[in-house]
């Protein structure tokens, strides 16, 4: 081994357990590990072994930083396994304990322990984790075999020696479960339920802070030894002790009885011995338990405690070494039910028929079988359709996937055992399910709302009423089959192609083609469509041959765009250029029409000689006059950027909801942004009812996925959608050839001192002020006033100070994107510079028009409608400025900024969605450069802390198709700091 060591080492602080992150000399430490432990406590002058130059061990003080177990587990866990073998063993090896630690914890595989002191009237209850099952014990004997001796280098207690692998890790993991288990407050721990003083002492111990309590009135002092005894099989690591394990044999027939075997396994539970050969002195049986430490006497041992878990065990104890208890079938169904699920949690292993395992058991389960007669009468303002009636269903019963007859049913009723032999197997049937669908098959069926029953069939469950969370399966006939056919059909692309309409003026790309197969075939069945396809992969000339395409098979359609102010002129440009064909109403400014006689008189002067006519309307002037525009009922509705009614309670959204259509659509680059109401939103506006209501749906869905990141009701989710919802992405194998190349980088920019100063001091002056607050509104309020004021200074100290001095050596991150700016202008390329900030972006144009020689211009929302045109006409000319500079809030959708080929995010608005957006203004159809995205960041920063977090906010959209940062104002004041503080390496060594 190498003299410079760089080492995590275990380490015992008082009575704390964890670890130490040192080095002998410059050794250097991966980001990933040295971040999270530099903010742990410095620990001096510790004494541990270390390889000397003769290659022995020396003992010799070290010095570092030093993390309890818990929050050491809570660093080293997230790493990927990518970055674990990069990593030195001695790293690597604790890194892969912690993961298993957090593992075994959602497992649940953890005991309680307690412990008394010398004198007896003082106990230690902690947690322990508890290896079970064989792959976990195969795993930490791996670990510790493979454990450095400089992993657990701190002598103990000054001795002379170090702690065993096997010792060193099972300390660790127990400290760490123990730590990662408890409140940090007796206010926010769980309080235990009502029993004895002496048990609800225990139950505080163990959620608390606190892990000692006084013993008081208890006669019974046997208590920790006797629980040692009990758990010990299941927190046992390594070693040569045999586990012992159960095994259910079915009867040869009807009249035979079932048998549970016993076995023996080696600790990694690779070999197994039947006690049955081993009494019988089968020799490959007698060779393996001879390598077992005292096979017999652990097996009597353990058979002694099961028996209280399984009294029938006790039978067989009557045998000098039993092997196998006959047991009758109300016996063999408690063992599967509870006994083996309690013998598995104590580490013994158990092994089941697999038709009778909880896994592969056929349960016996309700299935609601749904029809319908058709849609009421009248339609819906959705155009009619399936989603405007009422469905039959009916309840039956099903056994796995085969359907009961009701002859089997009845048989099942009337069996006095849970364990049946149905058609010529054991099935195991549980009798409560039994009662419970008698109830369900006498109460027959009834009809259901075609929205839910749609839902339903789409999800392909149903609760069953009066069981609790019980789910049933969903089977479909008629006309909800049908549409289920269509639907499917046209999420799996296999709809029948109708050709580009004649009309249309250009070219659809292979994957436009089937958007536009898509839209007619689920609306042409009565349901609203949402086109989500990546900003710039050309929605707009997807939904205009839609448009031509209905005015092809029937003249006279009229259809209402309803879009942002900001791009009226862009859909007016678009339908001359794409359906000239059709009519157009820009419905908007002072000759707009004042009432729907107006309306209808301005729509028949120009659609006169027209195939058909599209009313193109903003959001606004759509809440304005709904009332007028509800009174005419459009052949399609239309929302572009349809985000905008990502608030369900909002004006413009209420309003949507109100026009009158008989198709409906939505056309949206990003349907989830940072909740997935929003979703919610857009699905109630395209199909009313689909998703229920929104109490019900954050109930089902929003809540589950967001806070707790189920991925079951996330796939749920999907599955209702998808036929709805049409997403591709810029990536997808089909579209990415026709796309250029996109490439993403950070840039990491130091601080001056100057923004240093600032920003320790404004850092101070909140966090003196936001302490003393309890939670609130105000508090929330002083927390984004202090990340405002942070990402200002991050900036550049003028725009904090709003002071007169722009000048770019005042500021890191300007210094550097300068730099980065001069060589993509030097190398003939067009920058896109986005912020969310006015004053910054006048400050940028101040900069780089001086710097440039020439006016560049910024793109923003105070400027009038014409100026912006004016704006982007200039850039997108080939003589144009050779930099534009845009308000991330005005800017981020609908424009069309194709000659840019670098878009740079001077600073983050800390949305996925929206940055993605933004940089799709250049990345996009008509692009004919790589693009190259520069993501600036202000390095030790809160920038950087949440840089990581900007990436894995991602994830929400991606699961079923991030808010800005109201969640930081939700942490407590010492996370919050964490995330806050200025980090080590935060400034330059000297002002740029």
């Amino acid at each position: 081994m190498d003299r410079d060591v760089a080492s995590l080492t275990l380490y015992r602080d008082g009575t704390d357990s964890g670890l130490l992150l040192w080095a002998t000399d410059d050794a250097h430490f991966p980001p990933a590990v040295r971040t999270p432990f530099m903010r742990g406590r410095w620990q001096s002058n510790i004494p541990v072994f270390v390889p000397n130059t003769e290659r022995r061990m020396a003992r010799e003080p070290v010095s570092g930083w030093y993390l309890d177990a818990a929050r050491a587990a809570s660093a080293l866990a997230p790493l990927s396994l990518n970055a674990v073998d990069r990593l030195p063993p001695s790293i690597a090896v604790w890194a892969l304990a912690s993961k298993w630690v957090v593992e075994a914890i959602a497992r649940e595989q953890v005991v309680p322990s307690l412990t008394a002191t010398p004198d007896a009237d003082v106990w230690v209850a902690r947690w322990r984790a508890a290896p079970v099952r064989p792959e976990d014990r195969a795993r930490l004997a791996g670990l510790a075999d493979a454990m450095p001796g400089v992993a657990r280098a701190w002598p103990a207690e000054g001795a002379d020696r170090v702690m065993t692998a096997d010792a060193a890790l099972l300390e660790f993991i127990d400290a760490a479960t123990d730590g990662l288990l408890r409140a940090a407050t007796p206010e926010t721990a769980p309080h235990p339920g009502p029993g004895p003083n002496w048990a609800m002492r225990v139950g505080r111990a163990l959620s608390g802070p606190q892990d000692r309590f006084q013993v008081q009135g208890l006669s019974d002092r046997h208590v920790p030894d006797a629980l040692s005894r009990w758990i010990a099989p299941a927190t046992a690591v390594g070693g040569a002790r045999p586990l012992v394990g159960f095994r259910l044999e079915e009867p040869g027939g009807r009249d035979s009885t079932w048998r549970i075997t016993y076995h023996l396994l080696d600790a990694g539970g690779q070999t197994r011995v039947s006690v049955a050969d081993l009494r019988d002195g089968r020799p490959k049986a007698v060779e393996a338990a001879s390598r077992m430490s005292n096979p017999a006497d652990t097996l009597l041992d353990a058979l002694g405690r099961c028996a209280r878990v399984f009294p029938a065990i006790e039978r067989s104890l009557q045998q000098e070494l039993p092997a196998v208890v006959h047991v009758d079938a109300a016996e063999a169904w408690l063992f599967l039910t509870k006994s083996a699920v309690s013998l598995q949690r104590a580490g013994y292993w158990v092994d089941v028929p697999a038709a009778l395992s909880r896994v592969g058991r056929r349960r016996l389960r309700a299935r609601m079988r749904i029809g319908t007669e058709g849609p009421s009468e009248g339609g819906t303002s959705n155009g009619g359709g399936l989603l405007g009636g009422l469905v039959d269903f009916r309840w039956e019963a099903s056994l796995g996937d085969d359907a009961l007859t009701p002859s089997e049913f009845k048989r099942l009723t009337e069996a006095k055992s849970a364990l049946v032999l149905h058609r010529g197997q054991w099935v195991a049937v549980d009798p409560e399910e039994v009662e419970r669908l008698k109830h369900l098959m006498d109460a027959g069926g009834g009809q259901l709302p075609a929205a839910e029953a749609l839902r339903l069939a789409l999800a392909s469950e149903v609760a069953v009423p009066g069981a609790g969370e019980t789910l049933a399966d969903v089977v479909c006939d008629g006309a909800v089959a049908r549409a289920l056919e269509i639907l499917s059909s046209g999420v799996e692309g296999r709809l029948s192609e109708i050709g580009t309409p004649d009309g249309l003026h250009g070219d659809l790309r292979p994957y436009q083609k089937r958007g536009l197969d898509w839209m007619l075939g689920v609306t042409n069945i009565g349901f609203g469509a949402c086109l989500a396809d990546d900003m710039g992969l050309g929605k707009t000339v997807e939904l205009l041959a839609l448009f031509q395409s209905l005015c092809e098979s029937r003249r006279g359609n009229t259809f209402l765009v309803v879009c942002p102010t900001s791009v009226l002129g862009n859909w007016r440009r678009e339908v001359q250029r794409f359906v000239p064909g059709i009519a157009t109403l820009v419905h908007h400014g002072a000759g707009r029409a004042g009432d729907v006689r107006a309306l209808r008189s301005q729509m028949r002067t120009r659609m006169a000689g027209a195939d058909g006519m599209i009313v193109i309307t903003s959001y606004a002037l759509a809440r304005r006059d709904v009332e007028m525009f509800s009174e005419i009922e459009f052949d399609a509705l239309a929302l572009d950027e349809a985000q905008n009614i990502k608030n369900p309670e909002a004006a413009q959204s209420r309003a949507v909801r109100q026009l009158v259509a008989k198709r409906r659509l939505a056309l949206t680059g990003t349907p989830v942004e940072n909740r997935l109401t929003e979703l919610w939103s857009i699905m109630d506006f395209l199909n009313p009812g689909l998703l229920g209501t929104r109490t019900g749906f954050k109930k089902t869905f929003a809540v589950p996925v967001e806070r707790y990141g189920d991925s079951d009701a996330a796939e749920k989710l999907r599955r209702v959608t998808a036929p709805f919802i049409l997403r591709r992405l810029k990536t997808d194998p089909a579209i990415a050839p026709d796309l250029p190349d996109k490439v993403e980088t950070v840039r990491f920019c130091p601080l001056t001192r100057e923004q240093a100063a600032l920003y320790q001091a404004a850092l101070d002056d909140a966090m003196s002020e936001i302490a003393g607050l309890s939670p609130g509104m105000e508090r929330r309020g002083r927390i984004l006033a202090m990340l405002t004021a942070l990402k200002q200074i991050c900036n550049h100290p003028a725009h904090y100070l709003r002071d007169e001095d722009p000048t770019p050596r005042r500021s890191g991150k300007l210094t550097r994107f300068l730099e980065l700016l001069d060589e993509v202008v030097e190398a003939g390329g067009h920058p896109l510079v986005f912020t969310q900030y006015r004053e910054m972006g006048e400050i940028l144009e101040r900069v780089l028009s001086r710097r440039l020689g020439t006016r560049i211009p910024f793109y923003h929302g105070g400027l009038p409608r014409v100026a912006r045109d004016r704006i982007v006409a200039s850039f997108q000319d080939p003589h144009g400025p050779p930099v534009l500079i845009v308000s991330l809030k005005a800017g981020g959708t609908g424009l069309n900024l194709t000659r840019a080929n670098h878009v740079f995010h001077y600073d983050r608005w800390w949305n996925p969605a929206v940055e993605d957006q933004a940089t799709d203004r250049a990345f996009r159809i008509g692009q004919t450069r790589d693009v190259t995205v520069h993501r600036l960041v202000s390095q030790g920063t809160l920038e950087e802390q949440i840089h990581q977090i900007l990436e894995d906010k991602r994830s929400l959209a991606d699961r079923v198709v991030g808010a800005g940062e109201t969640w930081l104002s939700e942490l407590d004041d010492a996370t919050l700091h964490d995330l806050v503080s200025l980090g080590q390496d935060a400034v330059a060594e000297e002002d740029p």
